[in-house]
């Protein structure tokens, strides 16, 4: 009552299906009466405990992105196994019902892909902001923007800007980038033009290459990113360190310069596959 569609079932009026779906299979699917088949957003069939939730898989976006980011895990086998509390019908743990800062995402470089280039000509990434959600089971903020920045003028120009990701369940936070046109009322509206989404934990620590593909699965946009992990064991008051996978304090370059070596390090890297990539598929030709 009161809630507005898709909007994230508080824990409490969610204990009688998560009884259920603890002994019995459930499946979810979109109306029979999505004539456009649209799709719902399957985080609300996830933190239910349904073990199907079924989209229409013809129309990409939000729902089918949230799919593929969650199902990434376990090598892609196409099975994520539910928290054991969900599994057994027990309380949710503790430590999974406050924020707490988990990322800091800095954002280096951006830039743009050959066809992304060519369609939108000479000045791609002008008048375009970058915003960062986090997805989350029963969150009454899931969906929440964490922050967002506006995209340099080119794919040359320094770009220094924080992202600081919060989540309160981490290893079942989704992160998504989104890349939208900027508004004269905010810093963006409207559909995303591009998007990148993720699992949370799956986002390791070091200077990363991020791929935003367009609504038709193309790669659109690469952003470079420094991401620094942060960990709060025995803490419940937001003091963090920043780690890396191994729990070792990470020696974070200071200085713009190092970053820009590394942004540049990643994206020589990145286009020298590619070439290589297009190479052996001219030659299987």
């Amino acid at each position: 009552k009161g809630r507005r569609r898709g909007d994230a079932v508080p824990l409490d009026e969610a204990k009688g299906a998560l009884r259920h779906t603890a002994r019995w299979i459930a499946r979810v699917y979109p109306s029979r009466t999505a004539v456009f088949s649209s799709n719902f957003n399957p985080m609300r069939a996830w933190e239910l405990g349904c073990q199907c939730a079924a989209l229409n898989w013809q129309t990409p976006g939000l729902a089918m992105d949230l799919n593929a980011a969650l199902f990434a895990q376990g090598e892609g086998c196409g099975y994520v196994v539910k928290p054991e509390w969900m599994r057994a019908a027990a309380e949710r743990p503790a430590a999974a019902r406050w924020e707490v800062p988990v990322a800091n995402v800095h954002l280096l470089a951006a830039v743009p892909e050959e066809d992304f280039q060519r369609q939108r000509g000479r000045d791609a990434l002008t008048g375009l902001v970058l915003r960062a959600c986090v997805h989350e089971p029963f969150c009454p903020s899931s969906g929440r923007h964490v922050g967002g920045a506006r995209l340099p003028e080119t794919a040359a120009a320094a770009w220094d800007a924080n992202v600081i990701v919060r989540a309160t369940d981490v290893e079942h936070a989704i992160l998504r980038l989104e890349l939208l046109e900027q508004s004269a009322s905010g810093p963006g509206g409207g559909d995303p033009i591009a998007a990148f989404t993720a699992w949370l934990p799956a986002l390791a620590p070091g200077v990363r290459a991020l791929r935003l593909v367009d609504m038709r699965g193309a790669p659109a946009l690469t952003v470079v990113a420094l991401v620094r992990r942060f960990s709060h064991a025995g803490s419940t008051d937001g003091d963090a360190d920043a780690v890396d996978d191994d729990g070792v304090c990470l020696d974070v370059p200071s200085t713009r310069a190092s970053l820009a070596r590394a942004a540049n390090a990643k994206l020589a890297q990145g286009h020298a596959d590619s070439r290589v990539a297009r190479a052996r598929a001219a030659a299987s030709d």
